[in-house]
């Protein structure tokens, strides 16, 4: 478990994703399509930051 608390801004900037479910202080949820994107493009070997920042 991750010991990141977002703050304010953070929330407010991750709600705007359309990548994200859901987010509070201390979660964040993705949505379930780019969950099973994410598997498939790691099994590609794609580095995490290309995955989570070439949205």
């Amino acid at each position: 478990m991750s010991k990141i608390i977002f703050s304010m801004s953070q929330t407010k900037q991750l709600e705007e994703n359309p990548n994200v479910a859901s987010v509070s202080e201390p979660s964040l949820q993705y949505t379930a399509d780019f969950k099973i994107k994410a598997v498939r493009e790691n099994m590609e070997r794609k580095d995490p930051k290309q995955i989570f920042h070439g949205v």
